[in-house]
């Protein structure tokens, strides 16, 4: 794995966090058409609920909005939220919780940085043994946690959940017991050991099929849908050093 470090970690917080919203718009408005695509390929059309798990400036939200579902967004980090509600300020398909979700309801320690958000996490191996490790995390905060079953027994089952909590995925997924249509789950390949304990606690949930697309792809990689030991065959095939993208797990 190579030790990862971009522009926006040598700029000041008040030229990176402008320079990072700018291209993040342009990856969104450019990779729109796909995302739409994808999500009806899961399954998703108007009216059906979605969580979105690590929901950061809503801009997954603001995709499955578009197709019209119902979406409950959960985002620990206090200033990303604040930023979500007044994004989606009157929206009465949006329900917004400033929380973490994990494997139990409690409380704990979110590590922020100020510079990069979206490498917020509540994952400690994530700070020291990711790829990312070089940035600095200036702070914590104290957020309530909540599994994903919690938000089931609440909100009601979801057509789709998106995961994307920086390393922290795991935990989130050990939160689950029971079936959802669809789910997806970021991975690292740092911390693959991690991705093939969340596929095989899906696995165990009943019958699943699995594939993945790569970083800002928002396509499925393979033309099949995979078992277990397939994707994980592929994953492994793979020649990228710094692999990085998405598990898209499908369950009957």
């Amino acid at each position: 794995m190579k030790k990862e470090k971009i522009l926006i970690d040598y700029l000041p917080k008040k030229i990176s966090r402008p320079l990072q919203t700018v291209f993040e718009n342009i990856i969104v408005k450019a990779r729109r058409k796909n995302m739409i695509a994808l999500y009806k390929g899961f399954g998703v059309v108007a009216g059906d609920l979605v969580f979105d798990i690590g929901a950061y400036r809503g801009l997954i939200t603001d995709v499955l909005l578009s197709i019209g579902a119902k979406v409950v967004a959960v985002e620990p980090n206090p200033e990303m939220f604040a930023s979500l509600q007044k994004k989606f300020q009157g929206n009465p398909d949006v329900v917004l919780l400033n929380m973490g979700v994990g494997k139990e309801e409690c409380e704990l320690e979110f590590h922020v940085n100020e510079k990069v958000p979206q490498s917020c996490t509540f994952s400690e191996e994530f700070i020291t043994d990711s790829r990312y490790s070089l940035r600095k995390w200036e702070k914590t905060v104290k957020v309530p946690v909540t599994t994903l079953d919690a938000l089931i027994d609440k909100h009601g089952t979801p057509k789709y959940i998106k995961i994307d909590v920086e390393g922290y995925e795991w935990n989130v997924i050990q939160g689950l017991t029971r079936k959802v249509p669809c789910l997806t789950y970021e991975f690292h390949r740092e911390f693959m050991a991690d991705t093939k304990k969340c596929a095989a606690h899906l696995a165990g949930l009943g019958k699943v099929s699995f594939n993945y697309n790569l970083e800002l792809n928002y396509k499925s990689t393979s033309p099949d849908w995979l078992t277990l030991d397939a994707l994980f065959a592929d994953l492994e095939s793979r020649e990228e050093e710094n692999l990085k993208g998405d598990i898209i797990v499908k369950m009957e």
